[in-house]
């Protein structure tokens, strides 16, 4: 009877040793799951992060252009003002010529 009981003890643990291996494995690819899902995460991030670093690139240099096309625009009126000016001024004087001939 020692040795039935020696023989069911060691089928125990044989039983247990098994379910112990199985809940090790499946563990492990609970945790190989979880790394994969984490790695997948941080790749997204990353490229989540350059995108966005792509869009704030583009437009700055969207900016530095309206910007230069604003000062371009700006010193072209500020000619124009001054090719006004000049030919007002012309105007005046001519008129005051003609006004002191004619007098």
């Amino acid at each position: 009877q020692l040795a039935k009981m020696n023989t069911q003890s060691q089928e125990q643990a044989k039983e247990m040793a098994s379910r112990m291996q199985r809940v090790f494995f499946a563990t492990a690819d609970l945790k190989a799951e979880a790394e994969a899902e984490a790695a997948v995460t941080k790749s997204q991030s990353f490229s989540l992060q350059l995108a966005l670093q792509g869009k704030s690139k583009l437009a700055i240099s969207d900016a530095a252009k309206a910007d230069s096309a604003a000062t371009a625009a700006f010193e072209a009126t500020a000619e124009l003002n001054a090719r006004l000016e000049q030919q007002a001024l012309r105007e005046r004087v001519l008129a005051e010529a003609r006004a002191e001939h004619t007098a």
